[in-house]
C-alpha cells in the first residue's frame, strides 16, 4: 500500500502543511505557495507521508520554458552549472530536452526539501521521492529536479544518489548568526580592517543626507519600490513589470502583516533604496531589494540595507539569524555570513527519443526499487559525498 498521498495546496489545511516546516523552511510554508502559485498561475502539489509516527512532505510543481522564475528552470540550471564536467554531454547539448520538468522541493532559490517533522529519516523521503517521480511520469515531464538541496541535507541526498539522480554544485546560501551583542557584537567577529571599513561605510552614509527607516511592508510605499525593484532586476538583464510588483508586494503584505518589515533609505526627499524581510520562526529572510543607481553610484547604501541595519534591528527584536538569497558570496562571506553548499539533483525520467513529445515516459520505480534507468548513463564524474559538510566563515 502507498503510504504517500498528493492534493492541492488549497486541499492541504495550513496548520497540517506548516506543521512540517522548521526555521529553514520559509519558502516552503502554506502562505508562501500560494503567493508563488497566485503570481505564476501554476499549481502546486503537495505530497504528504505518515506512518511508524513520523509525518513528512514534499510540495512540488510542474513547470517548462514559459516560466520566468530561475528555481523552475532546469535547463537554465544546467546550461549555467559551474562545474559542467558533472552534467551528462547530452544534457549541455540540449538542455530543453529536460522541459518540462517537475520541480521538487519548495518554490525558491535555496534549500529544496523533503518536510518532516522528525527531521532526516529516509522511510518517508524515500516514499515521497518515488511519489513524485510517478507523478512527473504521469503529467509526461522530461525530469524530477530538485534545484538547491544543502549539501548537510544527508537523508535527502542519499535518497536522490540511491534513485540515479545527476548531482551539480549551485552556489551556497548564505546565513547570517545575529550575536547576542546586538550590533556591536557583530562588529567583533569581523577582523579589524573590515571593522574599519564598516564604521567608515556607515559614517559616508550619513554624510550624505541618508536616513534609514523600519516599517510595515503596507505602510510603505509600493509603487515606488516597486520601481527600484525593476531597476535592480533590469541591471542584470531581467524584465519586472513595476505594475506586477506592487501588487507582489501589496499581497506579501497581506500575508505576512507585521512579520513584513521593510527598510528604505531616503534623500532629497525620494526612496533611494530599499530592502524587505520576513520573519518566520527566529529567522529574518531578506527577501528582494532596489535601489536607485544614479543616486548611490559607489555610496555603500546596499551594504546599509543588506547587513548593517538589518543586523541591528534583528538583534533588538530577538531574531537569531538572518538568511540571505544565493549569489554575492564573496560580499556575504566578507560581512559575517556563512556559506551553505548547495546542489541541483536531476533525473531524467523520458528516453531522449520521446523528449519534447509529452506522454509516453517510463514508469517510474516504486521506493524500494532500482530506477531501471540508472545504468543507463554515466555522467563522468560520481555525485558530491552526501556526507559533504558545510563550509563556514
Amino acid at each position: 500500500m502507498d503510504p504517500t498521498s498528493a492534493a492541492s495546496r488549497s486541499e492541504v489545511p495550513p496548520s497540517a502543511w506548516d506543521r512540517l516546516c522548521g526555521p529553514d523552511d520559509l519558502y516552503s510554508t502554506h502562505r508562501w505557495l500560494g503567493i508563488v502559485e497566485r503570481a505564476d498561475g501554476r499549481p502546486t502539489r503537495l505530497l504528504l507521508a505518515g506512518g511508524g509516527g513520523e509525518a513528512a512532505g514534499l510540495a512540488m510543481v510542474l513547470a517548462d520554458a514559459r516560466t520566468g522564475r530561475t528555481s523552475d528552470r532546469v535547463d537554465r540550471m544546467v546550461a549555467e552549472a559551474a562545474d559542467p564536467a558533472r552534467v551528462p554531454e547530452g544534457w549541455r547539448r540540449d538542455p530543453g530536452s529536460l522541459l518540462p520538468v517537475m520541480v521538487c522541493g519548495g518554490r525558491h532559490n535555496g534549500r529544496s526539501r523533503v518536510l518532516s517533522a522528525g527531521r532526516g529519516a529516509d522511510g518517508p523521503t524515500g516514499a515521497l521521492v518515488a511519489r513524485a517521480e510517478r507523478e512527473a511520469a504521469e503529467a509526461g515531464a522530461a525530469s524530477v529536479c530538485f534545484p538547491y538541496v544543502d549539501a548537510a541535507d544527508t537523508a535527502l541526498r542519499r535518497v536522490l544518489g540511491r534513485r540515479g539522480y545527476t548531482a551539480f554544485p549551485v552556489g551556497p546560501d548564505h546565513r547570517l548568526d545575529v550575536p547576542p551583542g546586538g550590533f556591536e557584537g557583530y562588529l567583533a567577529g569581523l577582523s579589524r580592517v573590515r571593522r574599519k571599513s564598516v564604521r567608515a561605510e556607515r559614517r559616508r552614509i550619513g554624510r550624505a543626507g541618508v536616513g534609514v527607516r523600519a516599517g510595515p511592508l503596507a505602510e510603505a510605499p509600493l509603487e515606488a519600490l516597486a520601481e527600484l525593484e525593476r531597476r535592480g532586476e533590469e541591471k542584470y538583464g531581467r524584465r519586472r513589470d513595476p505594475s506586477r510588483a506592487a501588487a507582489h508586494l501589496a499581497e506579501v503584505a497581506e500575508a505576512f502583516g507585521d512579520r513584513a518589515l521593510v527598510l528604505t533609505a531616503h534623500a532629497g526627499g525620494a526612496v533611494r533604496g530599499f530592502s524587505l524581510l520576513l520573519g518566520h520562526r527566529d529567522r529574518w529572510y531578506l527577501r528582494t531589494s532596489g535601489f536607485d543607481y544614479a543616486f548611490q553610484r559607489t555610496l555603500p547604501l546596499y551594504f546599509e540595507l543588506y547587513f548593517y541595519r538589518p543586523v541591528e534591528l534583528a538583534a533588538e527584536h530577538g531574531a537569531a539569524a538572518i538568511v540571505y538569497e544565493l549569489g554575492a558570496d564573496e560580499a556575504k562571506r566578507s560581512r559575517g555570513c556563512r556559506a551553505f553548499p548547495q546542489y541541483c539533483h536531476v533525473l531524467e525520467t523520458r528516453p531522449r527519443s520521446g523528449a519534447g513529445r509529452g506522454r509516453g515516459a517510463r514508469r517510474a520505480p516504486a521506493a524500494g526499487e532500482e530506477p531501471p534507468w540508472t545504468q543507463r548513463r554515466s555522467t563522468g564524474a560520481s555525485p558530491p559525498s552526501p556526507t559533504g559538510t558545510t563550509s563556514s566563515t
